[in-house]
């Protein structure tokens, strides 16, 4: 047998192990990787569709926000554009870590910008890099661009580019009262690979400001059409996070009530009407009374409820007319659904599911369906100290 070690070198070790340990934690070079003098940090990123001429080939323009720390020390953070173009995203990243003569770190990047030519010819190649790299945080916020998404960085007059609004924009309307849109983070867009996902659309107006002009649907990864604010509002209903979603309800005697969705539950079912596909839509909503203006004396909880129903189903109806029967977009998952819930109705109908989602056919399969709505409405909670009529 060997010989044990002497209490000297246990000492030495129990010294020098918390030491190596913690060098590794700090990333000290050698042990963990770059320094962070060794790094530029994005805070940005804008997609664009670029034509690669040494490939002949589509190629992607990459547009970075990143550190600058050539600024003063004592001063406010300064920031730098730089850009580049490859193949691929890895392949511009790493031109412009030439550029910089540093790695990039992409881990503070809070906003991600598809330029919508890009959008047009599809975002499959960004979508498989951003869900393999393990540096792109989940919970980045994702926008369409109107136009290039480069320009988004250009500097005005006055030294500002709207790309520095946009952070906020996005943040400001994904608060409780402001669902004009649906901010799409990565984690759903990673989930989305084989139905449809929907996309702020970021445009500038006429003061060259970033603002939020409405959605983008996209189908497989390519955009499929563009809606305004007023058919996104609509679309929230079945496309919102609800806790995102307020609405105003207009109620008898020039009265109205604002509520907040706290809950919705939501199943599709499949049938045939007469030889034709057939969609039961079946949906429960939960809401929470936020503000009445009018009579001192609340309408009852089922009066209010009917009118929240009736906004709804218009809002369903009108969604599915705009973006399933003209747009032929799947928003609602109905091909996952029926795969998964039910079986019979595909193998009857599931076949022509692809020439419902060529967007070149003019046989529809949703041309050919017929939508029945199912909506019940429930105020389950209210945060005025009115008290509710009948209590």
């Amino acid at each position: 047998m060997g010989k044990r070690p002497s209490k000297a070198i246990k000492k030495i070790f129990i010294f020098l192990f918390p030491l190596f340990l913690l060098l590794g934690l700090c990333g000290c070079q050698g042990l963990s990787g770059k320094s962070p003098n060794q790094r530029s940090v994005a805070q940005l990123m804008a997609l664009d569709l670029a034509q690669d001429d040494s490939q002949a080939g589509p190629a992607v323009l990459l547009t970075l926000r990143v550190l600058d720390e050539e600024g003063s020390p004592e001063g406010p953070e300064t920031f730098q554009t730089v850009q580049a173009q490859g193949k691929s995203i890895t392949d511009a990243l790493g031109d412009i870590s030439r550029q910089l003569g540093k790695d990039i770190f992409l881990r503070d990047v809070r906003v991600i910008l598809f330029g919508e030519s890009l959008c047009q010819s599809g975002i499959d190649n960004c979508q498989n890099f951003l869900s393999q790299s393990y540096q792109i945080r989940p919970r980045v916020s994702i926008a369409a661009a109107n136009g290039e998404a480069s320009q988004f960085f250009q500097d005005d007059e006055n030294g500002e580019a709207p790309i520095d609004s946009i952070t906020s924009l996005l943040e400001w309307d994904s608060r409780p009262g402001n669902s004009a849109v649906t901010v799409m983070e990565l984690e759903r867009i990673r989930s989305s690979s084989e139905g449809d996902c929907i996309l702020p659309f970021i445009s500038l107006d006429d003061e060259k400001k970033a603002k939020i002009s409405g959605s983008a649907v996209f189908t497989g990864g390519r955009l499929k059409m563009k809606l305004d604010n007023t058919d996104t509002k609509d679309l929230r209903f079945l496309s919102a996070d609800p806790r995102q979603t307020v609405l105003t309800v207009p109620l008898p005697d020039n009265c109205s009530a604002t509520f907040r969705l706290t809950g919705r539950k939501g199943r599709i079912y499949g049938g045939d009407n007469d030889g034709s596909p057939l969609f039961r839509l079946k949906f429960r909503f939960e809401f929470q009374l936020l503000e009445f203006t009018g009579n001192t004396k609340i309408p009852p909880l089922e009066n209010m409820e009917e009118a929240l129903e009736q906004t709804i189903n218009d809002a369903i109806s009108h969604s599915i007319q705009k973006v399933v029967f003209d747009g032929n977009a799947d928003i609602m998952g109905l091909a996952s659904a029926m795969r998964r819930d039910s079986l019979a109705w595909w193998n009857q109908f599931g076949s022509s599911w692809r020439t419902f989602m060529d967007a070149d056919s003019q046989d529809s399969l949703f041309q050919q369906s017929v939508f029945m709505l199912d909506t019940s409405c429930k105020i389950a909670q209210s945060d005025i100290r009115i008290p509710l009529s009948g209590n």
